[in-house]
């Protein structure tokens, strides 16, 4: 890295921060209401296969390092596979072993606590027990680190187990940033872009979490959060910070259930930077890698696949986008780019709304099944204008059409662009001598249109009622009064 990026990178993380400690304390964290269920298990199953993936190079004692992204990473493993260590590999796979088995012990134990009535020292055993599962990820390091003394005193096994580099680095100095003109015209609109990449990531990490536990995000707290976290960093040299899926993967595998184990984890990392060096150099890389790939795997979810598929194939779009994206161009991708898909399929739903389109003599009747919003304005009336333009069939021609219903019951709102359509639609109907009706409207609706007092616009209650206003009411009434036939369906969306 060159010695100009670092101004531009403290000012990143100064203003990522100030961004989004802005979007939290103005509760703006609903934005994130736009990511649904389908992206958030698309990201998580992506990510924790990426993750697990760049866990590898580590697992199998290739030294070189790789690069994040997901093809990338395999190109890079294969590149250097002559580098593989058996040595790696079998400890790693032991350790896998060890913290499934533990977790899975863990239930066991459980079960046992609830079930059976025990002596003080059966409960003593237990908890014991109960305590070593839950702390399984702590056991297999340490058990590691025991293993890696061990055998680096053995000649003959020497150099076949990995081991973490011990680099000691001093801690930096908390000073303020240095915030100049420069560094904010080089970083241009990755100033608006980085806050909100960090904040979905985060956020998508938190609600996958959030719904495997049954538990609740605040959204605008947690911008406050992570918006904080990047204020101080940045007195601290440090880029911007979002959650992390591995770390909050592995914590939550080991039992954590509060902010407090950040307490936890931050003063062991301080002091294994300050005094502790030394004693953490004997834990092997594969020991950690595997309870990284053990705690990340377990989110990948196929199933879910099948089960959106079977309420709403079209769902399943904005999950194969997640997928695909943050295995294609990395995690930070992934999000931001099944949002658009998502929202392109709400306006286009939006933009088709849900109706029936019914033919009687001398009557066209549209009922709604559903809102009625600007995007969908232009559809409707191309439909009954074409309606009036064509004759299927001479018991129910259109081409004296005198009547045009819309049946208004399932509509809950009324916006500006609707009121307008009916305005320009009414006054291109009254030329051509056809009468337009609102029928059941809903209070909030019905006001609405009296006070946009719309010409050629009649308000009913009732279907009858609006019926009676066809040239041929007597006909149309027996249609679909008197035998209760609701005339040929022309269509249905």
């Amino acid at each position: 890295y060159c010695v100009e990026c670092v101004p531009c990178a403290l000012t990143l993380t100064l203003f990522t921060g100030l961004v989004q400690l802005l979007l939290g304390l103005l509760n703006l964290g609903f934005l994130v209401d736009f990511i649904p269920l389908p992206i958030i298990s698309g990201f998580t199953s992506a990510a924790a296969i990426t993750i697990a993936v760049g866990q590898i190079h580590s697992f199998v004692g290739i030294s070189h390092n790789v690069r994040r992204v997901f093809f990338l990473t395999i190109y890079d493993l294969c590149h250097y596979v002559t580098e593989v260590k058996p040595g790696d590999i079998v400890f790693g796979m032991i350790c896998i072993a060890l913290v499934v088995f533990l977790k899975y012990f863990k239930v066991h134990i459980e079960h046992l606590r609830k079930t059976q009535d025990q002596t003080s020292a059966g409960r003593v055993a237990l908890k014991f027990l109960w305590l070593v599962c839950t702390a399984r990820n702590a056991v297999v390091v340490m058990t590691g680190a025991l293993v890696g003394y061990t055998l680096t005193t053995q000649a003959w096994f020497s150099g076949q187990l990995t081991l973490i580099s011990t680099e000691r680095f001093p801690l930096p100095h908390p000073q303020p940033p240095n915030v100049t003109l420069h560094s904010v015209k080089e970083i241009g609109i990755g100033i608006v872009v980085a806050p909100f990449i960090s904040f979905l990531e985060s956020i998508a990490i938190a609600k996958a979490f959030a719904r495997k536990d049954g538990y609740k995000v605040e959204p605008s707290q947690e911008l406050v959060a992570i918006g904080f976290a990047n204020v101080v960093s940045s007195f601290f040299s440090s880029y911007p910070v979002t959650g992390s899926f591995s770390r909050t993967a592995v914590n939550n595998q080991s039992g954590v259930r509060t902010p407090a184990a950040g307490i936890i984890t931050g003063s062991v990392v301080l002091l294994a930077i300050a005094v502790l060096s030394q004693f953490f150099h004997y834990i092997p890389k594969t020991s950690l890698s595997a309870i990284i790939i053990a705690a990340v795997l377990p989110m990948v979810d196929v199933r879910i696949l099948y089960r959106i598929f079977k309420i709403r194939a079209l769902d399943d779009l904005p999950l194969i986008v997640a997928f695909l994206f943050t295995l294609i161009l990395g995690i930070e991708y992934g999000v931001p780019m099944a949002v658009v898909v998502y929202v392109a399929i709400l306006l286009y739903r939006k933009a088709r709304p849900r109706h029936e389109l019914k033919l009687y003599p001398g009557v066209i009747c549209v009922v709604f099944n559903g809102g009625w919003n600007y995007p969908g304005v232009e559809y409707i009336w191309r439909r009954i204008t074409s309606e009036i333009a064509t004759a299927p069939n001479p018991p129910y021609s259109m081409r004296k059409t005198s009547l045009v219903i819309l049946d208004c019951s399932a509509m809950p709102e009324m916006d500006f662009t609707i009121v307008q359509a009916l305005k320009d639609e009414c006054s291109d109907l009254q030329k051509k001598n056809i009468q337009c009706v609102l029928v059941n409207c809903q209070p909030q609706v019905l006001k609405i249109v009296e006070r946009a007092a719309i010409k050629n616009l009649q308000l009913k209650t009732t279907m009858r009622e609006a019926m009676e206003l066809a040239s041929e009411g007597e006909e149309s009434m027996e249609v679909i009064v008197s035998t209760n036939s609701t005339g040929p369906t022309k269509s249905q969306t």
